[in-house]
């Protein structure tokens, strides 16, 4: 039976090129640890600006394509340097951090790896959220009514751990530095 599901819907835009693009809130790359040392009237400013996000079906891993400043900002940490990306009508490299948290409506990400390239330009969002962030859910962008549409089973976990397997064999792939 469907009812038997979790459903929950993130509204969507899109850019100019037709891509989908969410707005998060930039309370959601905050950890809980640094949103209770915030100021409570600074907290709920940091709910209602929102920065735009690119969920992309075909992206394997997290991107994040705005300043490295801003995403220290949010607490992330160097992780490793020289991360070798393909797509995006080629290969450059990145730096890997650590982001503490990411949150995605219902869905929390806890120590999650995103690597940082600032070499695709100028781009009109700031990161790139990678298909494999929902692994084992079912979800679809509707582009009609302009929403990424999750579904999950009851007794799943809305914290979650991203994982990258090789298609192919379904083994880890050499990105290993975001399994561990």
């Amino acid at each position: 039976m469907d009812d038997q599901y979790i459903r929950f819907s993130i509204p969507l835009m899109e850019d100019k090129n037709a891509r989908p693009i969410a707005m998060l809130p930039i309370a959601a790359f905050l950890s809980a640890e640094i949103q209770k040392t915030m100021d409570e009237a600074i907290l709920q400013k940091l709910m209602l600006h929102k920065i735009p996000v690119l969920i992309d079906t075909g992206a394997v891993i997290p991107i994040w394509t705005g300043s490295k400043s801003v995403l220290e900002s949010f607490g992330a940490q160097f992780y490793k340097a020289g991360v070798p990306v393909s797509g995006f009508g080629g290969g450059t490299v990145g730096d890997a951090y650590n982001l503490p948290n990411l949150t995605i409506d219902r869905l929390s990400y806890r120590d999650i790896k995103i690597v940082a390239c600032a070499e695709l330009g100028v781009v009109p969002f700031f990161m790139i959220i990678s298909a494999t962030m929902f692994r084992g859910l079912a979800y679809e962008v509707d582009i009609m009514k302009f929403n990424l549409n999750i579904r999950m089973n009851p007794g799943d976990s809305y914290a979650r751990k991203l994982k990258v397997f090789n298609k192919a064999d379904d083994t880890f792939t050499n990105l290993s530095l975001f399994n561990d």
